[in-house]
């Protein structure tokens, strides 16, 4: 009906206007979720496994101690060396229900797709448990974003954007077993597709592109054939050369290092010494002057957040800024630099006993 009275010729300028208020929405409801990140609130709609949000304020993050057994368990069975697609296989047998689930079985919404077997670990989840710092009690925010509202593919950011603020909840995880953990998924280990778990696997590089070695080995093959080939290389063939290294050929090589180490120390014992010593002297120069930086950072810092309040505050007095979003803003710069402080405290105080 409009088509025929000739309606259509507006229907590019109803889009125009639908798309800037599409828009507009979308910078304000960023506008908002950025200055509650900043404040140190949650932003994300859910809780991590581990934690339930407290009924009587939503904001709030409480230990679910049934979940969080299964929490400390998997950080405990990597600490033991089992690797997350291992630890994934044993929460399977056992009948553990998987996070989506668990969710589900507690009456809670879930934006995934619900498994088919509610017990069905895999490895991405457990990897994933394991790289978060909500355990250790910190919020950490803005770790992912999208390009625009037409988008909703997640984009992870680097973690020097991330804002993070500490001791916010109870902790689950203790900071040293998490330490331990993130040092051994440095490293990782992924066992074959015959349950063998190589003594260099994670350890070795590419001479020439820099990337991870992977163990090749075939059913029936004898040992010294087992191999590392070049990962890159075996993605894409174009990305880099066609070479490998035979892994009896690499226990050789660390033999022959470790004995020739050996026999080193046996001989000059005291000439050894000093060098472990002017080795650990210069690691100890180089953290120094990290933490040195670190400080110049923070001090630069804390200087801006003393403007960026001042200008806030007369920006509130001005009327330019309502009280809530300064009271919004001001807090999440209390808190910010209360944190910094703190480190700051803490990094003089190391520097001076490196002095």
């Amino acid at each position: 009906m409009d088509s025929t009275q000739g309606d259509n010729e507006f229907t590019p300028f109803r889009n125009i206007i639908n798309e800037w208020y599409a828009k507009d929405t979308s910078k304000k409801i960023r506008a908002v979720k950025k200055a509650k990140g900043m404040a140190g609130e949650h932003i994300g709609s859910h809780a991590p496994y581990g934690y339930r949000k407290n009924p009587d304020n939503l904001k709030e993050w409480l230990v679910d101690d049934e979940a969080a057994a299964i929490v400390r368990e998997i950080f405990s069975l990597c600490v033991e060396g089992y690797g997350p697609t291992q630890i994934a296989n044993l929460l399977t047998d056992r009948k553990v229900l998987c996070p989506t689930m668990y969710a589900v079985s507690k009456g809670l919404k879930q934006p995934s797709v619900i498994p088919e077997v509610p017990y069905q670990w895999n490895a991405t989840v457990v990897a994933h448990i394991l790289d978060r710092m909500e355990y250790l009690g910190h919020t950490v925010n803005f770790k992912t974003h999208v390009k625009s509202y037409k988008v909703k593919k997640k984009i992870d950011n680097d973690p020097s954007q991330w804002k993070i603020f500490r001791d916010t909840h109870e902790a689950i995880i203790d900071q040293e077993t998490f330490d331990i953990v993130q040092k051994i998924r440095q490293g990782k280990k992924r066992p074959t597709k015959m349950g063998a778990m190589p003594m260099f696997s994670g350890l070795l590089f590419c001479a020439d592109c820099g990337s991870k070695m992977s163990f090749h080995r075939r059913v029936d093959e004898p040992a010294e054939k087992h191999s590392y080939v070049c990962s890159n290389y075996r993605r894409n063939t174009n990305a880099c050369t066609m070479h490998y290294i035979r892994n009896v050929v690499v226990e050789q090589i660390v033999l022959d290092n470790l004995r020739e180490v050996i026999g080193y120390v046996s001989q000059y014992e005291d000439e050894f010494i000093r060098m472990v010593m002017d080795t650990d002297v210069r690691q100890r120069n180089k953290e120094l002057a990290k933490q040195r930086k670190r400080l110049s950072e923070i001090q630069t810092r804390m200087k801006e957040l003393d403007n960026l309040f001042q200008r806030i505050y007369e920006d509130n007095i001005s009327g330019k800024l309502s009280d809530d979003r300064f009271m919004k803003l001001s807090k999440g710069y209390d808190t910010e630099q209360a944190d910094l402080q703190e480190e700051q405290t803490q990094l003089q105080k190391n520097i001076q006993q490196e002095e």
